[in-house]
């Protein structure tokens, strides 16, 4: 697979995306009870030898949401997941995700090793890890200390030194991927980025025009003709 990044995006429709050509390499999202982001990079057209597509990131937030092309990619016959998956991940520039889906055209450990990678350059996932331990399979109570966190972190004074960013290491990253990628935990994060979403927008009301949560499962269910997503339905 030849990538090629574009030196700047071209803005594209974004229902363009709510297609099953849409297939991502990577997808993930962003619980957070006051703006939960979906962000999912990958191409136009199923994966196939001897195909040039477009390179899509598609970003879909309550308030707002985009698609744009942000590169070319070139099929070829023989192509390396890992190395290909893992030339895209700086075209994310969003904080650290806990809902990561696996494209189905991986194996899982390949999908693990390109989500630790994605770890590694995040400066806030170590503190997230952390957090993901104290917490195993429980969002709720995990998003509930954030938010506590961010009130406490608002009264206190401001100071001049700079935060200190404390990146993961490999095995932290490694672990931190495996655990997420597991199907309980994904259901738990898809339920609680459903709610995180109503939630915000029941929070801002009428004063932002917003996606309804039935839009979202549209392209939620796009996603699933190409990733793995856990069934809802289930309690185990």
């Amino acid at each position: 697979m030849k990538i090629t990044i574009a030196s700047s995006p071209k803005q594209l429709a974004v229902d363009d995306a709510r297609t099953a050509t849409f297939n991502p390499l990577v997808a993930m999202g962003i619980v957070n009870p006051f703006g939960p982001t979906l962000t999912a990079i990958g191409l136009d057209q199923p994966f196939k030898p001897n195909i040039n597509a477009n390179l899509l990131r598609l970003s879909l937030n309550p308030f707002s949401q985009s698609l744009q092309r942000v590169g070319n990619v070139e099929m070829e016959d023989n192509w390396n997941p890992l190395s290909d998956a893992t030339t895209i991940l700086p075209l994310y520039d969003g904080d650290c995700p806990t809902l990561v889906l696996a494209p189905t055209i991986f194996e899982n450990e390949v999908a693990i090793a390109i989500y630790a990678r994605l770890f590694k350059r995040l400066p806030n996932a170590a503190d997230l890890h952390e957090r993901l331990k104290r917490h195993p399979g429980n969002p709720w109570d995990r998003i509930t200390e954030e938010v506590n966190g961010m009130t406490e972190s608002i009264a206190t004074p401001v100071t001049r030194n700079a935060p200190s960013v404390n990146l993961m290491s490999e095995a932290s990253a490694f672990a931190m991927a495996r655990h997420l990628l597991e199907e309980k935990n994904q259901r738990e994060e898809l339920r609680a980025f459903f709610f995180a979403w109503n939630g915000a927008i029941e929070n801002a009301g009428a004063s932002l025009a917003s996606m309804p949560i039935k839009v979202l499962a549209e392209y939620i269910a796009v996603l699933s003709f190409s990733c793995h997503l856990p069934s809802l339905n289930r309690t185990s």
